[in-house]
């Protein structure tokens, strides 16, 4: 069951940024976001 809430959590916060019509791909998105600050790449 812990699983299973992760996804739910993961989906709601999903719905809550605006991705409601989006496919499935849009939660590794979410996950990203989750996970901290992205690492860009600086100009050289």
């Amino acid at each position: 069951m812990p699983v299973a809430a992760m996804v739910h959590q993961l989906m709601q916060t999903a719905i809550g940024l605006g991705y409601a019509e989006a496919d499935y791909i849009s939660l590794f998105e979410v996950a990203a976001r989750a996970a901290g600050p992205s690492r860009e790449e600086k100009g050289a």
